[in-house]
């Protein structure tokens, strides 16, 4: 029985050794470290790519920069003056606030008194997405017929855009003192009917600003009857951005036959 005992003690104080070696090893083992934010998919910094603050976001190139555009036109374009250098628009231009539609003014020419024959004459070379003509109105006063204002508009479309006649807007003819709704209402049908004919884009940015017969829905919208004020320039800009960011895209109007 003193033999089986001193077995059993020998036995147990084994077990208890090789228990104890069991737990030194795992003890001097090395500690895996925890997930880091980069093992687990998660991101964020690692020695290898510090904590530095990005790029600020930047909206799309389309929205900060938007259509480029070419401006033709008179007193109404013109704010009551002469528009050239895009840095420096009368506040009576509407030109000046397209910018607030993410569209851009790249140069062109409105000076008071201007006709389709004198613009399309000698215009300036720009290069820009759309070349809008906002013109007629002195050649009615000066007695020119629309067939020679539509035969001018034809020449300053070939000036400017040769090669793309989708990229020529002409707008329409807004309240005009002394003269009459009858001429005015036939000759926007003629301008519109003109743009369909040649490929072109035809708009009407008046219609918060124009009565049914061709007066100012608000006297504050002009300061003679006929030219824009700066509240009307402001709304005259608005509108025309809106119908020109709404226009199809240039190259996808050709001339018909």
């Amino acid at each position: 029985m003193a033999a089986v005992r001193r077995s059993a003690s020998t036995l147990g104080l084994l077990a208890l050794a090789a228990v104890t070696v069991v737990l030194c090893v795992l003890a001097l083992r090395p500690q895996s470290a925890p997930d880091s934010p980069a093992a687990s998919g998660q991101g964020g910094p690692t020695a290898a790519s510090p904590s530095t603050p990005g790029p600020a976001s930047t909206p799309s190139s389309a929205a900060s920069q938007g259509r480029t555009v070419a401006v033709y036109g008179d007193a109404i374009s013109a704010g009551g003056g002469s528009i050239e250098d895009p840095q420096q628009l009368p506040d009576r231009s509407w030109v000046g606030y397209l910018s607030d539609q993410g569209l851009r003014y790249v140069g062109g020419e409105a000076t008071t008194g201007e006709t389709t024959a004198r613009a399309a004459s000698d215009p300036p070379e720009v290069d820009a997405d759309l070349h809008v003509a906002f013109l007629g109105l002195s050649d009615a006063y000066a007695g020119r017929s629309i067939d020679q204002v539509i035969g001018s508009l034809k020449d300053l479309q070939t000036a400017v855009s040769p090669d793309s006649p989708g990229s020529f807007v002409v707008a329409a003819l807004g309240p005009a003192r002394g003269l009459s709704p009858a001429t005015l209402g036939s000759w926007n049908s003629a301008l519109r009917q003109a743009a369909t004919d040649n490929g072109w884009q035809f708009v009407d940015p008046w219609s918060t600003l124009r009565t049914d017969d061709f007066g100012w829905t608000e006297t504050r919208f002009s300061y003679n009857a006929t030219t824009p004020s700066v509240e009307g320039a402001k709304v005259l800009g608005a509108n025309l951005a809106r119908a020109l960011a709404a226009a199809p895209s240039p190259t996808a109007t050709t001339a018909t036959s």
